[in-house]
This record gives C-alpha cells, sequence and structure tokens, in this order.
C-alpha cells in the first residue's frame, strides 16, 4: 500500500521495558501521489492473551506480495484473535498459509473495488488494497462463515476532543478488541518552501497487527504507549510506539474520493489530527526525505469488530466502510 510518486506472543516486564528504552532511545493502502499545504476497561493484552497461551507465527507477505499487506494482515488478525476469528481463517481453502491467503485474495479480492469500482479490483497485485476495500473483503470473509462484521474507522481526533482524550480513546479501543485490530500506517514528509507553509506529501501506507498494547499509567499523565504488532513486511512481531504530539504540528491525509475517471481527490486535515508512531523497524521510505526535511508516520485508521453488539457480517451492498 503506497503513494506511488503521481504481536506473537506477549513480552515479559523485562522484555516490554528493554523494548521501551529501545524505542526511547532511537528518539499498503489507496495508491496516490498526494500532496497538500501546511476506541471496556483497559488492560495489557487483553485481545488475544485471553483465547490462547502461545501466539501464532506472523506471515511475511513476501510469498504473496510486496504490496500484500492487507490479506495478509487480516489473516495475521483472524489466527490471531477469539475461536471465532481462528475457525474463519482454518475454513480458506489450502494446507498452508500462504495457499489460505492465495484463496482469500482469488475469492473476495477479485471482486470490483468499491472505492474504484470501475477501474481495479479489491486488490491488485502491484498496488495493494485501500481501507474500505480491506473491509470488503473481510466482511465478505465473515459473512460465508457467519460470523461479526467489521467496521472500519478513522482514529483521528474528534472534535471537541483534547489529544488526551484522543489517546486514552483510541487505547481503550486496542486493549478491549477481541479480534487484533488492523491499523493502518502513513508516512508523510514536509517539503520545506521559501514562503508560506510546507507542502506536505505522502510517502507510502502500510497496514499492522496490533497484538498487544501496555497499559497506561494510573496517573493519566502519559502522552503514548506500548504496542507490539505482528508486521507482514518482516514477517515478524515489532514494537511501535503510539504517541500524540504537543509541539510540532503537523497535517495528513483522512481519505479522499474518486471521480469517473478514477482519479483520487485527497482530503487533509491540519492540526495534528492522528498519533504519532515511533517504530525502528519501519521505514515506510521515510528515509527518501532530505536531511532536512521532516518525516513522520502516522496511525491513520484502523479496523475493528463492529460496534453493534449482534451484529453480523453483510454482504458488500450493505458494508459499513469507511475510505
Amino acid at each position: 500500500m503506497c503513494y506511488p510518486k503521481g504481536m506473537s506472543c506477549f513480552l515479559s516486564d523485562r522484555s516490554a521495558l528493554a523494548l521501551t528504552a529501545l524505542l526511547l532511545g532511537s528518539a499498503c493502502s489507496a495508491p496516490s501521489r498526494a500532496t497538500a499545504q501546511a476506541e471496556a476497561a483497559p488492560a495489557s493484552g487483553a485481545n488475544a492473551a485471553a483465547f490462547f497461551g502461545e501466539q501464532p507465527p506472523v506471515f511475511k507477505q513476501a510469498a504473496i506480495g510486496s504490496m500484500a499487506c492487507g490479506p495478509c494482515s487480516l489473516y495475521n488478525s483472524l489466527v490471531a484473535g477469539g475461536a471465532e476469528h481462528r475457525a474463519v481463517a482454518r475454513a480458506l481453502s489450502g494446507a498452508t498459509a500462504e495457499e489460505k491467503i492465495h484463496s482469500l485474495i482469488t475469492r473476495f479480492g477479485s471482486a470490483a473495488s468499491v472505492v474504484y469500482p470501475n477501474h481495479r479490483t479489491r486488490y491488485e497485485e502491484d498496488l495493494g488494497t485501500t481501507t474500505a476495500d480491506l473491509v470488503a473483503i473481510a466482511n465478505d470473509l465473515l459473512f460465508s462463515e457467519g460470523a461479526q462484521a467489521v467496521e472500519g474507522r478513522w482514529l483521528k481526533r474528534l472534535e471537541g476532543e483534547s489529544q488526551d482524550e484522543q489517546l486514552r480513546r483510541i487505547h481503550r479501543a486496542f486493549s478491549s478488541a477481541t479480534l487484533p485490530p488492523i491499523i493502518e500506517v502513513r508516512s508523510f514528509v514536509a517539503d520545506v518552501k521559501e514562503r508560506g507553509d510546507p507542502l506536505w506529501e505522502g510517502l507510502f501506507g502500510h497496514f499492522l497487527v496490533v497484538r498487544s498494547v501496555d497499559p497506561l499509567p494510573d496517573d493519566g499523565q502519559a502522552s503514548g504507549f506500548l504496542m507490539h504488532c505482528a508486521d507482514s513486511s518482516s514477517g515478524r512481531i515489532i514494537p511501535v510506539f503510539a504517541s500524540i504530539e504537543r509541539y510540532r504540528p503537523f497535517t495528513a491525509t483522512d481519505g479522499f474520493t474518486v471521480d469517473q475517471k478514477g482519479k483520487e481527490h485527497w482530503h487533509w486535515a491540519p492540526n495534528s489530527p492522528f498519533m504519532l508512531l515511533t517504530a525502528p523497524d519501519l521505514s515506510l521510505r521515510t528515509q527518501r526525505g532530505a536531511w532536512y526535511e521532516r518525516t513522520i508516520m502516522a496511525m491513520t485508521w484502523g479496523l475493528f469488530e463492529a460496534t453493534r453488539p449482534a451484529a453480523k457480517a453483510a454482504r458488500t451492498g450493505a458494508l459499513r466502510s469507511s475510505r
């Protein structure tokens, strides 16, 4: 998932501390060239740990394709979920994880895109998948097995919400999830201009699966939290620190529309709308920025089980998805 130009185990306290020190010390979605002026009680690893002792391995997407983080993340989420979710993954055709993901793509990723209905399929080998198409793929698979529906949610700050409230809301959503959430991470660079605001440009997008999150301190003073994410690019669990940005405002995309010719029209949100990520094991092309240019990684979107308790997955025409 890109802008082309145009946790498999729960860590011990000692391991978590080491990872936190590493992060502090170091202090694939819709394609397009994009520029613009400048969510139960919290618990540590509440989601997957409740269901099994040993976490499943992380499937590495290289066997499927360089842009296959969407379907691979969906599989990595299902196999780390509850009994219902693991049953859905087992129901996919094939004896191996690779065969099952190929089956997922063939059955549900080859339908017409809900974003580019006359121009693309939901998943394309050289383009990946959009957030809305990933929801459609997931819900068609879940519907076929009578499982709970999922929905996409933007993770930006709500109207009238403070950054600290945003942080606690998103931490609650992750720590209370029964299906490990899939998040979209997007990287951006601010190209310094001689006059006016910097020109922000999208670099790359990638999907990760939040396998567990560390608890927030009781004093309510946290500016971020550590997550342990399944990364299909590397095929392993990586540490990711999610934090708010108090002092250096940034601009980032929060969706787009597509015209009849298939051209994207991006919407940009100012005033630091998302939480930022520090991830030593991800580059997302940020190394391509010049030394004097500011680069960031933002956590823009998430896939969660639908909020309606009795909701079951419906067919594509009735899906609750977000672009």
